[in-house]
């Protein structure tokens, strides 16, 4: 099924990009749009993760356009996942999470847009798991949740910059400790100034990096007609569509 309902436009410039990854380079630091005059395409946009693993769908399974739907299926059905053991993690209560779940299965974000191809639902669904692991971390110091944690809040960020706010329940969390000292500095300190500066530098160098981009290319991924656009010696492409 191509793009169809809310946000389309959007939805073709995210499945442009996965084709170009795709057709051309699988390069994940240089994403290209189809609107790009004379140059390669290559240009700033927000860390495209999403766009890089319909792709790499697209090299295992071929060009189908049903893989995007069913990839954000997989994520959303993932946050889902996230949301339930965080609350349950949070209240204790199994009851509590699914109520939880069911309840952020009806949010806007998740109701319009768990099969669409937009990287907003990657974005919640990793700092929802992010949130999760780094919970674990403080409760067990396991070094692979404190890691997981890392790995997603950072991707969270990288795929949509404004969801580093999750960093503001993870002060919370921290504060709570600080109050009834249960918060080793010499064993905790370390950990948790690195793990504040990469979750927010990486994603702050990935758009200071993207912001170079747009500035040699002069391209811009951010209107609608990106998804319709004459190609070089092609004519007409559509994203999500081939020729």
């Amino acid at each position: 099924m191509p793009p169809i309902g809310p946000h389309t436009w959007r939805q073709c410039n995210t499945l442009a990009v996965a084709r170009n990854f795709y057709e051309e380079d699988m390069n994940i630091l240089r994403p290209r749009i189809d609107r790009r005059n004379d140059s390669d395409g290559v240009t700033g946009m927000q860390f495209p993760s999403y766009e890089w693993s319909v792709a790499v769908a697209y090299q295992v399974f071929g060009f189908h356009e049903t893989l995007p739907r069913i990839i954000s299926w997989l994520i959303s059905v993932a946050g889902l996942f996230f949301g339930y053991c965080l609350i349950r993690r949070i209240t204790g209560s199994v009851w509590m999470g699914a109520v939880a779940a069911w309840g952020l299965a009806w949010s806007p974000e998740i109701y319009y847009h768990s099969i669409n191809a937009l990287p907003d639902v990657l974005a919640s669904s990793a700092s929802l798991g992010g949130l999760w692991y780094f919970l674990r971390w403080r409760e067990h110091r396991r070094a692979g949740h404190f890691w997981l944690s890392l790995v997603l809040t950072a991707l969270a960020g990288l795929t949509k910059l404004q969801f580093l706010l999750i960093g503001f329940p993870i002060a919370v969390l921290l504060l709570q400790d600080i109050q009834r000292r249960q918060l080793g500095w010499r064993r905790d300190a370390g950990p948790l100034a690195f793990f504040a500066l990469a979750s927010v530098g990486i994603p702050l160098a990935w758009y200071a990096y993207a912001r170079n981009l747009i500035e040699v290319s002069g391209l811009r991924n951010s209107s609608g007609v990106v998804c319709l656009c004459p190609q070089p010696d092609r004519g007409f492409r559509a994203a999500g569509f081939r020729d």
